[in-house]
């Protein structure tokens, strides 16, 4: 599958994305916008140890973090009150930004439970995505299909509601997002041009070019207690920081 090669792949087309021209800009030089979009945020403000996470939707390492390394994180760690882990959204592909725009658009609190939705379904959306345009069209024929089964409409008339063809490369996405839980009207909705979200997914490049001291272009990235980690980070690299600052008194 094409999917691991997304965290360099996507950064061929990051033009797609509306925010992409801020990986360019020097953070010294550029004002931030006034608001970066919200974090998830987990655990207690006043833990010993902050944790920063960039991650996008369609990067699979990331998925990979939220779903095998972050539930042990969270239990021994985050409800202990030693770390407060902050998620924050740095998107490179179009997709990613149009996961981000079904997600934030429902409300902060729904954020963290929508993210997970979408990461730990990168199969039912992305994957299928990164097909050649051949194997790409089979699958979503019968994912049609199946979606239109379950929905009791023809196929042709769920095409035609959330505005798709055989060739597009969103169709996945905006199937899945139908069948859980999204409207036609919020699928359509995240299709639109929407400054003010587009100016916050620019701050946020700007603000990892911040942290970092440079344009950040690969996720997972991660900062401990605001000292940005080098490269691709091993959980274990991570526990390791976690337990040497355990004791710190909260």
């Amino acid at each position: 599958m094409k999917i691991w090669f997304l965290i360099i792949g996507w950064l061929g087309v990051i033009a797609d994305f509306p925010g992409a021209y801020a990986k360019d800009l020097v953070p010294s030089q550029t004002p931030m916008p006034i608001k970066t979009l919200p974090d998830i945020s987990l655990g207690s403000l006043q833990s010993p140890i902050t944790v920063v996470m960039y991650f996008a939707p369609t990067c699979n390492h990331c998925a990979q973090y939220e779903q095998n390394i972050l539930p042990d994180i969270q239990k021994d760690f985050i409800n202990a009150g030693k770390v407060h882990f902050i998620m924050r959204l740095l998107p490179f592909h179009r997709l990613d930004y149009f996961v981000a725009k079904l997600v934030w658009s429902r409300g902060e609190e729904k954020i963290f439970q929508n993210v997970q939705l979408f990461l730990s379904h990168q199969k039912d959306w992305l994957e299928p995505a990164l097909e050649d345009i051949k194997e790409r069209r089979k699958v979503l024929q019968e994912t049609v299909k199946l979606a239109a089964e379950e929905t009791r409409t023809t196929a042709q008339a769920l095409m035609d509601e959330l505005n798709i063809t055989l060739e597009d490369e969103d169709a996945f996405l905006k199937i899945f997002a139908l069948k859980n839980g999204f409207t036609v009207e919020e699928i359509h909705q995240a299709q639109q041009e929407n400054t003010n979200f587009e100016e916050a997914l620019t701050a946020n490049h700007l603000q990892a070019a911040k942290d970092f001291g440079k344009s950040l272009d690969y996720v997972p990235a991660f900062m401990v207690n605001g000292t940005p980690k080098k490269g691709w980070v091993r959980p274990k690299d991570l526990i390791k920081a976690f337990k040497k600052n355990a004791n710190k008194k909260i």
